[in-house]
């Protein structure tokens, strides 16, 4: 098995990943924090360009003016939605 901190492997495992967890699922890594970390310094140190990683927020997924219109709207913290 390729060591998966190698540069070669991991350059291209980037170049064809859309993001961390991916990365990971590519190489056969366990999905973890830490593991994301040490990805994250070796992608740095053999400065392999990751910016088409999709940058995925949960927080980001409305635009402001809709969570602003939904909240002058709102009744409660939890309002059901309307059908």
């Amino acid at each position: 098995m390729t060591d998966p901190y190698e540069r070669g492997a991991l350059t291209a495992a980037v170049a064809e990943s859309n993001g961390w967890a991916d990365l990971m699922r590519r190489l056969g890594l366990k999905e973890s924090g830490g593991q994301r970390r040490v990805l994250q310094e070796k992608v740095a140190l053999y400065k392999i360009d990751s910016s088409h990683f999709a940058k995925r927020s949960p927080w980001r997924k409305y635009p402001d003016e809709a969570i602003a219109a939904a909240v002058a709207t709102s009744t409660s913290l939890r309002e059901e939605p309307s059908n």
